[in-house]
Protein backbone atom coordinates (compact mmCIF):
# COMPACT_ATOMS: atom_id res chain seq x y z
CA UNK A 1 0.00 0.00 0.00
CA UNK A 2 2.63 2.90 1.13
CA UNK A 3 4.46 1.79 -2.20
CA UNK A 4 1.40 3.13 -4.08
CA UNK A 5 -0.26 5.82 -1.60
CA UNK A 6 1.07 8.46 0.94
CA UNK A 7 -1.56 8.49 3.72
CA UNK A 8 -2.66 11.64 5.77
CA UNK A 9 -5.16 12.30 7.79
CA UNK A 10 -7.69 10.45 9.73
CA UNK A 11 -11.13 11.36 8.29
CA UNK A 12 -13.41 8.53 11.04
CA UNK A 13 -12.95 5.55 13.07
CA UNK A 14 -15.90 2.69 13.05
CA UNK A 15 -15.73 -0.80 14.82
CA UNK A 16 -12.96 -2.04 12.84
CA UNK A 17 -10.61 -0.19 11.51
CA UNK A 18 -10.13 3.81 10.49
CA UNK A 19 -10.80 6.05 7.48
CA UNK A 20 -7.80 7.99 6.52
CA UNK A 21 -6.99 10.51 3.33
CA UNK A 22 -4.50 9.35 1.09
CA UNK A 23 -3.39 10.33 -2.37
CA UNK A 24 -1.88 8.44 -4.98
CA UNK A 25 1.66 8.60 -5.57
CA UNK A 26 1.72 8.61 -9.31
CA UNK A 27 0.35 11.62 -9.26
CA UNK A 28 2.73 13.63 -7.12
CA UNK A 29 5.53 12.46 -9.52
CA UNK A 30 5.32 15.42 -12.21
CA UNK A 31 6.64 18.52 -10.07
CA UNK A 32 4.92 20.81 -12.27
CA UNK A 33 0.97 19.34 -11.59
CA UNK A 34 -0.47 21.04 -8.94
CA UNK A 35 -3.11 17.65 -9.15
CA UNK A 36 -3.08 15.71 -6.05
CA UNK A 37 -5.84 12.90 -6.37
CA UNK A 38 -7.05 12.43 -3.00
CA UNK A 39 -9.09 9.82 -2.25
CA UNK A 40 -10.18 7.60 1.26
CA UNK A 41 -8.91 4.28 2.16
CA UNK A 42 -10.39 2.43 4.52
CA UNK A 43 -8.17 0.35 6.94
CA UNK A 44 -9.86 -2.43 8.57
CA UNK A 45 -8.13 -4.80 11.29
CA UNK A 46 -8.60 -8.62 10.69
CA UNK A 47 -8.37 -9.14 14.52
CA UNK A 48 -11.37 -7.25 15.48
CA UNK A 49 -13.42 -9.12 12.60
CA UNK A 50 -15.52 -12.33 13.11
CA UNK A 51 -15.70 -14.05 10.09
CA UNK A 52 -19.17 -12.90 8.80
CA UNK A 53 -17.89 -9.31 8.84
CA UNK A 54 -15.22 -10.39 7.04
CA UNK A 55 -17.15 -12.19 4.69
CA UNK A 56 -19.01 -8.96 3.99
CA UNK A 57 -16.00 -7.10 3.48
CA UNK A 58 -14.76 -9.39 0.98
CA UNK A 59 -18.20 -9.29 -0.76
CA UNK A 60 -18.21 -5.45 -0.64
CA UNK A 61 -14.73 -5.38 -2.22
CA UNK A 62 -15.89 -7.83 -4.73
CA UNK A 63 -19.05 -6.06 -6.19
CA UNK A 64 -17.15 -2.56 -5.95
CA UNK A 65 -14.46 -3.82 -8.38
CA UNK A 66 -16.99 -4.89 -10.80
CA UNK A 67 -18.60 -0.79 -10.91
CA UNK A 68 -17.37 1.81 -12.44
CA UNK A 69 -20.02 4.65 -12.66
CA UNK A 70 -19.70 8.53 -11.59
CA UNK A 71 -22.46 8.25 -9.19
CA UNK A 72 -21.54 4.91 -7.37
CA UNK A 73 -18.23 5.47 -5.14
CA UNK A 74 -15.47 3.66 -6.69
CA UNK A 75 -12.62 1.27 -5.70
CA UNK A 76 -9.33 2.19 -6.82
CA UNK A 77 -7.00 -0.26 -5.04
CA UNK A 78 -7.43 -2.89 -2.57
CA UNK A 79 -4.77 -4.40 -0.48
CA UNK A 80 -4.27 -6.86 2.50
CA UNK A 81 -1.59 -8.21 4.85
CA UNK A 82 -1.92 -10.87 7.45
CA UNK A 83 -3.23 -8.45 9.90
CA UNK A 84 -5.30 -5.56 7.90
CA UNK A 85 -7.72 -4.90 5.28
CA UNK A 86 -7.31 -1.72 3.14
CA UNK A 87 -9.57 -0.54 0.80
CA UNK A 88 -8.88 2.74 -1.70
CA UNK A 89 -11.93 4.73 -2.83
CA UNK A 90 -12.94 8.24 -3.73
CA UNK A 91 -13.26 10.17 -1.38
CA UNK A 92 -16.30 12.54 -0.33
CA UNK A 93 -16.07 15.39 2.34
CA UNK A 94 -19.75 15.94 1.46
CA UNK A 95 -21.87 13.76 4.25
CA UNK A 96 -24.09 12.23 3.64
CA UNK A 97 -27.37 12.91 1.70
CA UNK A 98 -29.31 12.29 4.69
CA UNK A 99 -28.02 14.96 6.37
CA UNK A 100 -28.65 17.59 4.01
CA UNK A 101 -31.90 16.40 3.52
CA UNK A 102 -32.38 16.80 7.45
CA UNK A 103 -30.63 20.12 7.15
CA UNK A 104 -32.81 21.62 3.94
CA UNK A 105 -36.40 19.84 4.68
CA UNK A 106 -37.60 20.78 1.13
CA UNK A 107 -36.23 20.55 -2.18
CA UNK A 108 -37.16 22.17 -5.46
CA UNK A 109 -38.78 20.25 -8.21
CA UNK A 110 -35.42 20.80 -10.21
CA UNK A 111 -32.95 19.97 -7.62
CA UNK A 112 -35.04 16.77 -6.34
CA UNK A 113 -34.59 15.78 -10.34
CA UNK A 114 -30.99 16.16 -10.15
CA UNK A 115 -30.62 14.19 -7.53
CA UNK A 116 -32.68 11.02 -8.32
CA UNK A 117 -31.29 11.40 -11.77
CA UNK A 118 -28.14 10.48 -10.46
CA UNK A 119 -29.30 7.90 -8.45
CA UNK A 120 -31.79 6.04 -10.75
CA UNK A 121 -28.69 6.27 -13.14
CA UNK A 122 -26.32 4.34 -10.91
CA UNK A 123 -29.15 1.44 -10.34
CA UNK A 124 -29.83 1.35 -13.87
CA UNK A 125 -26.00 0.98 -14.55
CA UNK A 126 -25.56 -1.49 -11.26
CA UNK A 127 -28.39 -3.71 -12.90
CA UNK A 128 -27.44 -3.47 -16.39
CA UNK A 129 -24.08 -5.04 -14.75
CA UNK A 130 -26.18 -7.90 -12.64
CA UNK A 131 -25.48 -5.97 -8.82
CA UNK A 132 -28.43 -5.43 -6.36
CA UNK A 133 -27.53 -2.73 -3.46
CA UNK A 134 -30.27 -4.17 -1.28
CA UNK A 135 -29.51 -0.70 1.49
CA UNK A 136 -30.19 1.94 -0.92
CA UNK A 137 -31.04 4.93 1.41
CA UNK A 138 -29.97 8.50 1.79
CA UNK A 139 -27.72 7.15 4.45
CA UNK A 140 -25.41 5.05 1.74
CA UNK A 141 -25.70 8.08 -0.66
CA UNK A 142 -22.56 10.83 -0.12
CA UNK A 143 -22.07 13.97 -1.51
CA UNK A 144 -19.05 14.69 -3.07
CA UNK A 145 -18.60 18.40 -1.56
CA UNK A 146 -20.24 20.37 1.40
CA UNK A 147 -24.22 21.02 0.38
CA UNK A 148 -23.39 20.39 -3.81
CA UNK A 149 -25.75 17.68 -4.89
CA UNK A 150 -25.05 17.42 -8.17
CA UNK A 151 -22.40 15.05 -7.68
CA UNK A 152 -23.07 12.37 -5.38
CA UNK A 153 -21.95 8.52 -4.82
CA UNK A 154 -23.95 5.69 -3.89
CA UNK A 155 -21.61 3.27 -1.03
CA UNK A 156 -21.73 0.34 1.41
CA UNK A 157 -21.98 -2.52 -0.57
CA UNK A 158 -21.65 -4.63 2.29
CA UNK A 159 -25.22 -5.96 1.22
CA UNK A 160 -25.00 -6.44 -2.55
CA UNK A 161 -25.42 -9.31 -4.10
CA UNK A 162 -24.69 -10.58 -7.83
CA UNK A 163 -26.84 -11.94 -10.06
CA UNK A 164 -27.00 -13.01 -14.07
CA UNK A 165 -28.50 -10.35 -16.16
CA UNK A 166 -30.88 -11.13 -18.75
Amino acid sequence: MRDYYRIYDHLGTGAFGEVRKCVYKENMKDRRSSLKSYRAVKILSKAYMEEKEKRIFLNEVSVMSKLDHPSIMRMHHYFEDTKRYMLVTDICNGGELFSLIRERKKFETKEAAIIIKQILSAVKYMHDNGVVHRDLKPENIMLESKGDFNDLKIIDFGTAKSFKPE
